[in-house]
C-alpha cells in the first residue's frame, strides 16, 4: 500500500475558504480548526444527564453487537473528565457513501491523539442522522458490478407517509439482495458479505438498526460508539433544548438570520434558509409523520398533504415537557442539541456541512453552548491494481483526480496517431483554402456576386473536411477501442461521473470490489491527515508519471 497526497477536493464556496482561507471566514467561527488542542482543555464537564446518556449508550450498543471497547467506552462518559470527538452522517444503506467510514475513522484516530496528549478518556462518537424523512434520498446503493461499471440498485418498498428514514423498517423481502448478488462478481468473498448484510438487515428493526449493526461490524475494535438520538431516553435529555426552541422560537428565527445575513456580508450564500416563522423544530404526529412547525402569532401550525393543523403555543409546550420523543430538531438545531448532549472536544465535519455550520454562530450563542472546532473528515480515493495499471499506461500526471482522464486518453491516442490527424487536416485546408481564394477572386472578375458563393462554399468544403477528420478521429478510437473501454471502466471506479469515489460508493461496495485487501486502509491510513486527499494505492508500485 502506498499514500500519495493530493489537494483536498472541496466544494461550495464556504467549505473552499475554509479550506484555503479561513481568515476571511474565521468571524464565523468560534475556534479555529488548528486550536482544538486549547479548546479541549476547557471543555466544561457538567453535564446533568451523563449518567442517563452512558447508560442508554451502552445498552443501545450492545444490542448493536458492539464490541468491549465500544461499549467501554460508552461507559466512559459517565466520567466528569470525559470528552467526545463527534462525527456524523445520514443514515443509509450499506452504511451510505464511503466517507461515512472516513468521517468515523477521522473521529476515531482525533479522539486517539486527544486522549493521548491531554491523559483522559476522549470517546469517539457516531451521530446517525437517521431522522429526515427523506427516504428517497438514502434507500439506493451504487456498486461496481460485474462489468466493473457503475451500477444504482434501489429498494422498491417505499414507507407510509413521511417518517423518519432512519425509523423505517427494514424491507424482509430477498428481491433487493437478489438483484445486488446478481449484480456482483461471483466471487465467495462477495458473496459472503452480501450474505451478512442480509442476515443484519433481517435481524435490524429499522433502518438505524442496520447501519448502526454494520458500522460497528466495520468499526467496532476502534471504540467507536453509535448515538442514535431518536432514542426515547436521548429525546428525554434533549427536553430542555426542544422546550427552548419553542418557546423562544422568535429569537432562534432571528439568530439564524443574522447568521445569514453575515455571510451575505462576507460575499457567501447561506445553506439554511427557512420560510417566515419556521421553528426549525419537527413535530411526530400519531403515526409517526415528521411534520415542519410554523409559529405565527402564538399559533402553532403544520401544513401539507399529509396534516394542516395548529394549536395555541401554550399546548405545544405542554406535550414538549410529558413527550419530548414528539418532537425532532431541524438542520439548524441538530448539531447545537448534539453539543448540549455531548462534552464535545471536536466536531469532525465535511465540506458540505462546514457550509451550513458557518451559519450557526448566532444559534450556538442563543443557546449559550460553545460551538466547538469544526474539524475536516479525511478525504481518500482508492486505486486497486488494475486500475493502477491502466493509470501507467495511460501516462496519467498527478492531477488526474482534479482534470479526469479527458486530457490523457487524447495524448494516448495521439501518439498512437500515424498520420496525425489533426495537423494533417489543418494544413490541407490551408492549401484547399489558398486555391479556393484564388478561384474566387478569378470568379469575381466575371460577377461580384461570387464573394459570397465563394464564401458559402467554402463553408460547405470546410465542413466536409472536418467531417473526415471526425470520421478519421472514430476510427482511430474504433482502433483503441478495448482500451479505452478499460479507461472507461477505470473511471467508473475512481472518479465516478466526475464525482469522487467516496460521495458516491458505499464502504462496503468498495470492499466487495477490492476484496480484503481494502481492509487495512483503516489501520494503514492517517485519517488525522485532513488537509489534503489522499490516494490510497493498495498495491505496492504506483503509476509513474512521464
Amino acid at each position: 500500500m502506498q499514500v500519495l497526497h493530493r489537494k483536498p477536493l472541496v466544494s461550495g464556496e464556504i467549505a473552499k475558504d475554509y479550506y484555503y482561507n479561513y481568515n476571511h471566514l474565521a468571524s464565523r467561527f468560534e475556534v479555529a480548526p488548528d486550536d482544538y488542542m486549547q479548546y479541549a482543555k476547557r471543555v466544561t464537564n457538567n453535564l446533568p444527564h451523563r449518567r442517563e446518556l452512558s447508560e442508554c449508550l451502552q445498552v443501545y450498543n450492545e444490542k448493536l453487537g458492539a464490541g468491549k471497547k465500544s461499549i467501554a467506552n460508552a461507559g466512559n462518559l459517565a466520567r466528569e473528565d470525559c470528552l467526545v470527538v463527534v462525527a456524523g452522517q445520514q443514515t443509509g444503506f450499506l452504511t451510505g457513501p464511503a466517507l461515512t467510514i472516513y468521517k468515523a475513522m477521522t473521529a476515531v484516530r482525533m479522539a486517539d491523539k486527544l486522549s493521548s496528549q491531554l491523559q483522559r478518556p476522549v470517546v469517539p462518537i457516531f451521530w446517525m442522522a437517521g431522522e429526515d424523512h427523506d427516504y428517497a434520498e438514502v434507500n439506493r446503493l451504487q456498486i461496481i458490478d460485474v462489468k466493473n461499471r457503475r451500477k444504482l440498485i434501489e429498494s422498491r418498498t417505499k414507507p407510509l407517509g413521511r417518517p423518519s428514514a432512519g425509523s423505517t423498517t427494514i424491507f424482509k423481502e430477498d428481491e433487493f439482495f437478489h438483484r445486488l448478488a446478481a449484480a456482483l462478481p461471483d466471487t465467495d468473498w462477495g458473496q459472503k458479505l452480501v450474505t451478512e448484510i442480509k442476515q443484519a438487515a433481517e435481524e435490524a428493526t429499522d433502518l438505524n438498526h442496520w447501519f448502526g449493526f454494520l458500522m460497528l461490524k466495520l468499526m467496532g475494535k476502534y471504540g467507536l460508539v453509535m448515538m442514535n438520538p431518536m432514542l426515547p431516553e436521548i429525546r428525554k435529555i434533549s427536553q430542555p433544548i426542544f422546550q427552548r426552541a419553542i418557546i423562544e422560537s422568535a429569537e432562534l428565527q432571528h439568530q439564524l438570520l443574522t447568521g445569514e445575513r453575515a455571510l451575505r456580508e462576507l460575499g457567501y450564500t447561506p445553506e439554511i434558509t427557512k420560510k417566515p416563522g419556521h421553528m426549525n423544530l419537527f413535530y411526530y404526529d400519531d403515526d409517526g409523520n415528521r411534520m415542519p412547525l410554523y409559529l405565527h402569532q402564538d399559533q402553532v401550525c403544520t401544513r401539507g398533504e399529509l396534516a394542516d393543523w395548529q394549536m395555541p403555543l401554550a399546548d405545544l409546550i405542554a406535550i414538549c415537557q410529558s413527550d419530548p420523543a414528539k418532537f425532532s430538531p431541524g438542520v439548524a438545531l441538530r448539531p447545537v442539541l448534539q453539543d448540549y448532549l455531548l462534552p464535545t472536544a471536536l466536531f469532525v465535519a465535511g465540506p458540505g456541512e462546514i457550509n451550513y455550520l458557518a451559519q450557526l454562530k448566532e444559534v450556538y450563542r442563543g443557546f449559550g453552548i460553545s460551538m466547538p472546532p469544526i474539524y475536516p473528515r479525511a478525504q481518500i480515493t482508492v486505486v486497486g491494481l488494475k486500475e493502477n495499471n491502466i493509470l501507467r499506461e495511460l501516462a496519467v500526471g498527478d492531477d488526474w483526480l482534479e482534470t479526469g482522464f479527458k486530457q490523457y486518453i487524447e495524448k494516448y491516442l495521439a501518439k498512437r496517431d500515424p498520420v496525425n490527424i489533426s495537423e494533417t487536416i489543418n494544413e490541407k485546408k490551408r492549401i484547399i483554402k489558398e486555391q479556393h481564394q484564388q478561384l474566387v477572386e478569378q470568379f469575381e472578375q466575371l460577377d461580384n456576386k461570387f464573394s459570397t458563393i465563394g464564401e458559402e462554399n467554402w463553408q460547405k468544403i470546410d465542413g466536409h473536411l472536418s467531417y473526415m477528420a471526425k470520421k478519421a478521429v472514430q476510427s482511430l478510437r474504433k482502433k483503441h477501442r478495448e482500451f479505452l473501454k478499460r479507461v472507461d471502466t477505470v473511471e467508473d471506479v475512481l472518479s465516478p461521473g466526475g464525482n469522487c469515489q467516496e460521495n458516491i460508493y458505499s464502504f462496503y461496495s468498495l470492499l466487495i470490489y477490492f476484496g480484503e485487501t481494502l481492509l487495512p486502509i483503516l489501520d494503514q491510513v492517517d485519517f488525522t491527515d485532513v488537509w489534503h486527499h489522499q490516494l490510497v494505492y493498495l498495491s505496492k508500485q504506483i503509476h509513474e508519471v512521464e
